[in-house]
This record gives structure tokens, C-alpha cells and sequence, in this order.
């Protein structure tokens, strides 16, 4: 049963001060009526974190008491037809303390804190509107996936129903390739393909794990030299790391023996949860109340922090343990 923590009340209350200024200061929309266009936020540790969506990017280094606008607004361009740019624009990919990797129409942005837009990745804009999901693991290695054919299939490992590896198998949507690249995004080279290609989660730059039609849940260790494959009803990719993969659970699907993935039914809309480790966790209920548990599931303390969403809002991330930051529909960044 989700529980409401008092202390939870106090510590929402002593974070009023932050919000008021960070909207005073910014404009944000929330229950104080300012307006802001906020799609993501990234928390680098407890003090620094990066904003970003269509009003530019943002940056603070006092756990959101004062930010500074680093880059205008972010416009999508009549031209680009680039799925990812136009659901996606002005998430941030990756940040440290220094500078962010941040989706923007074209290509991958590289923000510094301290002078703005250093840098547009922009592969050919015939790459990049065939693009579906990005995902990296530090500034320089990162893996894509999308509709994009690339010149050769050489060397591709082969996941699709014509690989004979997937016997029965009818997939209901094209071929996707996976990408990879080891310069922040300024070229990509394609490792795999496979039908319907639904998430990657990036744990490392040597480690992936996607999924995949045809049941499949396919990773490697060794920057997509090498494959595995699980048989699995493919729900969300909740959290990884080297050896194992938690996804929802649906359809009924049964854990396999060797345990290489567990699946979790939690109380949470699957595209807001977030794992700290491999015990706590972060999401949205039905309700846009934020939850958090600290046991992987099991029990559910309720934070006093309510977001409404939309479609491209209302996320919930962290990366510290005990922290998390939540972006509601109307933009409102808060501090948890």
C-alpha cells in the first residue's frame, strides 16, 4: 500500500523557496500561473543539473535555487522530418558538470556551460530523419536506432524473421538498425538490425541491451562485436547493468531460469520509472503523484509532489541516491 511520509511533507515544504525562485527567475507555469516549455532534466549530482525543451537549455550549480539560460529557444525547422528531433527536441542526452549533449533539429548539440553552443554533430540529415532513439553511457559513446539502411550490411549482426534464428516468427513492423558511436554522435556506424526495435538502454559503452519483435531481448558486451539473445515478451527496459536486465512485466511472460532478466509489476507509468540501483526507484502513478521505493517495489512511499503530463512531458529522473527531479505538462521543473 503506497504510504505518504511526513517527513516527505517537511522536505517538500523546504523546497517551496527553490521552486518560487527557479519560476520567478525563469517563468516556469505552475501553481503560481508562470509559463515555461520544459521537455527534460538531467541531475549531475546533488548541486548541478541541466533543463532543457523548445525555450532553450538551462543549467544550475545550487540544486535549482538560480539557473541560467545557456542556449536560446530551440525551434524544429520546416525541413526536419526527423522523428526523434521532433518528439525529442532539446532532451538532454548527457551532461556533466562542464557540458551537455542535447537533441536539437539536425543533430546532436554540445552545450558548455560556460560559452553555450560549441558544437553541432550533424550527421547526413538523411541519417538523422531515419533516427528513432538515442541513448549514451558517458560524452562520447552512444547508440542510436532508426530506419536508415546503411550502405553495407557486412558484418551486421542479423535479428530479423528472414535470420533464421527467430523460426515462427511474422514481424509486424520493418527492419530498424543500430548504430553506435564513439565521437559524441559525429558519425555512426551500424552493428545490428532486427524488426521493430522498441528501446535501447545503454549501460556502458560496451554494453547495450534492446529490444527487439520476435520476443527478443538482445545485448552485448563488447560494443556490438558480439550478441546474446533472451527470449522475452518485450516490455520496458527499466533498468540494466553488465549481467541483467529488469523490464515490466506483460502479457503474462514468465521469468527465464538463468534469471539473465527479472520482470516487476509496479504502480507506475512505465515510461516515468527510473532506477537509481537495482533497489530504488522513482515514477508517476495514474495519479501524477511521484513515488518512491527503496526495495525495488515491494513497498511505495507517496512524495507530495503532483505532475501532470502530457506527451512530452512529465518525466521523472534521478541519479543520486534519495534525489529525484520531476518535469510536469505545464513545464514546472521540481526538486524532490
Amino acid at each position: 500500500m503506497t504510504q505518504s511520509k511526513h517527513a516527505s511533507k517537511l522536505f517538500w515544504l523546504a523546497t517551496v523557496p527553490v521552486i518560487l525562485a527557479l519560476a520567478a527567475l525563469l517563468g516556469l507555469k505552475g501553481p503560481h500561473g508562470w509559463s515555461w516549455s520544459l521537455r527534460d532534466i538531467y541531475p549531475v549530482d546533488h548541486d548541478h543539473a541541466w533543463a532543457g525543451g523548445t525555450a532553450g537549455v538551462f543549467y544550475t550549480t545550487d540544486a535549482g535555487l538560480h539557473w541560467r539560460r545557456i542556449l536560446p529557444e530551440i525551434g524544429v525547422q520546416a525541413s526536419d522530418t526527423s522523428y526523434f528531433t521532433n518528439r525529442r527536441i532539446g532532451h538532454i542526452l548527457y551532461a556533466s558538470q562542464e557540458q551537455a549533449l542535447v537533441s536539437m533539429p539536425g543533430g546532436i548539440g554540445v552545450v558548455a556551460a560556460d560559452k553555450g553552443l560549441v558544437d553541432l554533430r550533424t550527421p547526413s540529415m538523411e541519417f538523422w530523419r531515419g533516427i528513432i532513439g538515442v541513448a549514451f553511457s558517458d560524452e562520447t559513446h552512444g547508440w542510436a536506432y532508426g530506419t536508415q539502411e546503411p550502405t553495407s550490411r557486412d558484418g551486421l549482426a542479423d535479428f530479423t524473421e528472414n535470420s533464421g534464428k527467430q523460426p515462427g516468427c511474422r514481424a509486424r513492423n520493418a527492419e530498424d538498425f543500430v548504430y553506435f558511436t564513439e565521437d559524441g554522435g559525429s558519425t555512426w556506424r551500424a552493428v545490428a538490425v532486427a524488426n521493430g526495435v522498441g528501446q535501447v538502454f545503454a549501460v556502458s559503452p560496451s554494453v547495450l541491451w534492446l529490444t527487439a519483435e520476435c520476443d527478443q531481448l538482445i545485448f552485448t558486451h563488447d560494443r556490438g562485436t558480439t550478441w546474446s539473445v533472451r527470449s522475452a515478451i518485450p516490455g520496458t527496459i527499466l533498468f540494466a547493468d553488465e549481467d541483467h536486465a529488469v523490464l515490466n512485466r506483460v502479457n503474462d511472460a514468465i521469468e527465464p531460469v538463468d534469471r539473465a532478466f527479472t520482470l516487476v509489476t509496479l504502480p507506475l507509468a512505465y515510461e516515468t520509472v527510473v532506477f537509481t540501483s537495482n533497489d530504488e526507484v522513482w515514477g508517476l502513478n495514474s495519479e501524477g503523484r511521484v513515488l518512491h521505493s527503496t526495495d525495488g517495489g515491494k513497498s511505495w512511499l507517496s512524495t507530495d509532489a503532483a505532475v501532470t503530463r502530457s506527451e512530452t512531458s512529465g518525466v521523472v529522473r534521478s541519479r543520486i541516491s534519495g534525489e529525484a527531479w520531476a518535469v510536469d505538462g505545464n513545464g514546472t521543473a521540481f526538486f524532490i
